[in-house]
């Protein structure tokens, strides 16, 4: 009787099988083998090796309706998603509306669990899987509609380990995967170790089976961790709220051959939009970033090599992230320090303009003393030259912009600033060249109380399919120009 009553549990499309049951009045206990939950739609099959309930209140449940358990273990329960279904599969028992039982379950174990994203219901490979544990307490679901399967029960405390997280993205160039990930809500918090972005294709890879200038890139994070997480609201839709985000030993690389063609694609998007992006309500009190580093290159035309630049030891405090305007409205404001070449340090702050604040998007920050040698890396692929001397003495920039523009003030104080041409094949032709950019076009000097001592102007306009950070960086560097370049 038992075993009838459960597998009449469901609905229209949903059905349950169990292989084997064993029932136990006196020790309050039901173990089922082999059991099945058979959705008609296609859309996703699940099979569960072993569950054992101990603690049934058997007579609420052939009596009531109701099920309420001290305790559910499950054993290595398989779950397969279908991405694409097929046409929906005809019911002999169509019409037929059956009630789901009141839950109450004290605790919920479940072990050794697989979950199996899968392209197709032919059994392709899997585009999403990983491996996981879980522990629920303290389930209690009241259905108001009689069909509490599309009703979220309630509960108390919820522990879910996640490991060997992989996803492979649909267009095949990249993977993402995850070592361990666990979610604890009686802390509030969401820990996810060893993230990885991976490219299938090489740098250059990519640009050829695009025909397009693309964006390369390679991330891995070594810690996750948020705090202050409330699954319950997000679950609902309702709303994501965080304490914090801390970011630890971030590591990217990104890439773009500047010899392809532009592609036509979407504008990229500033940060004061990115920001406001999601479509569900969400505020993070700060986002800490530490010990990370980022390499940028590009491959520019009629270059030999890709240029890059390095920013290493990055450290940084995003505060008040929100696109919920019901919040009281703070800026968002981010503070940066980070090594460029692993040598000299830049100091960086950040506002971003929020609707109904006055203030606009602003970047200021400063340089502490480096050798312009430092820079050869961008200069001698991008530009046929390279540093041979000269220091920045100091370094101060402020600029403001927004989805077309930026504009601002930069100063620099440098001496001894030599450049040479490169092209072993015109060797003389570029030793007179030489001679007259270190003469003529570039300024040797920029030091304070000389009489030509020059004050920079920020003038940039935005090239929209570029990313911010590109942005941020040639505003920079257009008021460099505008103090070196005669």
């Amino acid at each position: 009787m038992v075993k009838e009553k459960i597998e009449n549990i469901g609905t229209e499309h949903l059905s349950i099988q169990v292989g084997h049951i064993n029932t136990s009045i006196l020790s309050q206990s039901i173990s089922l083998k082999d059991v099945a939950l058979i959705d008609q739609t296609g859309k996703f099959d699940v099979q569960l090796k072993k569950i054992k309930l101990t603690g049934v209140h058997i007579f609420e449940l052939l009596m009531h309706n109701t099920i309420e358990i001290g305790e559910i273990s499950i054993q290595s329960p398989e779950i397969k998603i279908n991405q694409q279904t097929p046409q929906l599969v005809a019911s002999n028992k169509k019409g037929l509306r059956r009630s789901f039982p009141t839950l109450k379950i004290h605790e919920l174990n479940v072990e050794n669990g697989t979950f199996l994203l899968r392209d197709s219901i032919s059994g392709a490979d899997s585009i999403f899987s990983f491996l996981f544990d879980a522990q629920i307490k303290d389930i209690d679901s009241q259905s108001q509609s009689g069909d509490s399967l599309n009703e979220i029960p309630k509960f108390e405390n919820i522990t879910i380990n996640i490991s060997r997280l992989n996803y492979k993205e649909q267009s095949g160039s990249y993977r993402f995967t995850i070592d361990q990930c666990q979610l604890n809500t009686s802390l509030k918090q969401l820990t996810i170790n060893q993230a990885e972005c991976t490219p299938i294709l090489s740098k250059y890879e990519i640009g050829r089976k695009t025909g397009v200038e693309t964006d390369w890139f390679n991330i891995t994070i070594k810690q996750i961790r948020l705090n202050g997480f409330k699954i319950d609201n997000l679950i609902r839709q309702e709303s994501l709220k965080l304490q914090s985000v801390q970011i630890d030993q971030f590591v990217g690389e990104t890439f773009i051959d500047k010899r392809l063609p532009s592609p036509q694609k979407p504008d990229s998007k500033i940060p004061s939009d990115l920001f406001r992006l999601p479509s569900i309500p969400y505020s993070c009190d700060s986002i800490i970033i530490n010990r990370a580093s980022i390499r940028y290159s590009e491959r520019a035309e009629n270059s030999t090599e890709a240029g890059f630049i390095d920013f290493n030891q990055i450290n940084a405090t995003i505060l008040n992230i929100t696109n919920n305007d019901s919040l009281p409205n703070l800026p968002i404001k981010m503070t940066a320090e980070a090594k460029i070449m692993n040598e000299a340090i830049l100091s960086a702050e950040f506002q971003f303009a929020t609707p109904g604040m006055s203030h606009l998007n602003t970047v200021s920050g400063n340089l502490k003393p480096m050798r312009f040698q430092s820079l050869n890396s961008v200069v001698k692929p991008n530009m046929g030259a390279q540093i041979q001397s000269g220091t920045i003495n100091h370094l101060d920039f402020k600029f403001t912009y927004d989805d077309n523009h930026a504009s601002g003030k930069l100063v620099m104080d440098y001496e001894d600033l030599k450049i040479v041409f490169l092209n072993q094949e015109k060797k003389r032709k570029k030793q007179v060249e030489s001679l007259v950019a270190n003469s003529i076009i570039i300024r040797s000097h920029n030091i304070p109380d000389q009489k030509y001592y020059r004050k920079g102007t920020i003038n940039f306009e935005r090239d929209k399919k570029r990313s911010f950070f590109s942005f941020w960086w040639k505003s920079v560097l257009s008021g460099i120009q505008s103090i070196v370049v005669n």
